[in-house]
């Protein structure tokens, strides 16, 4: 995985953790999160071309944002407006060096 300053504000890295893949970010306020690899909406790979906005992990694929917190915040270009289902399951880290 990585020492919390191998996580710079703004990154989206991948990590192999036990049998799978992780992938860790970081938001430009510099919340670190750890999310399952793939999209809730069709599976595509987040830390393969997902990248922050603001305090958004946006998908590569379809650009579905999703918070901190893993709910969807948007789908492509619209704010979501009523619940999509979709969820990126994530865990908050401990970051004991900040």
């Amino acid at each position: 995985m990585g020492f919390a300053g191998d996580f710079k504000p703004g990154t989206v890295t991948t990590s192999a953790f036990m049998d799978g893949e992780i992938v860790i970010y970081r938001t430009r306020r510099g919340t670190l999160r750890v999310t399952r690899p793939y999209c809730p909406h069709l599976g595509a790979h987040l830390g393969a071309g997902g990248r922050i906005e603001g305090e958004l992990l946006v998908c590569p694929f379809h650009h579905f944002a999703y918070a901190p917190d893993g709910t969807c915040q948007r789908t492509g270009a619209f704010p979501v407006t009523v619940d999509t289902g979709c969820y990126a399951a994530g865990a908050s880290v401990v970051d004991r060096c900040s």
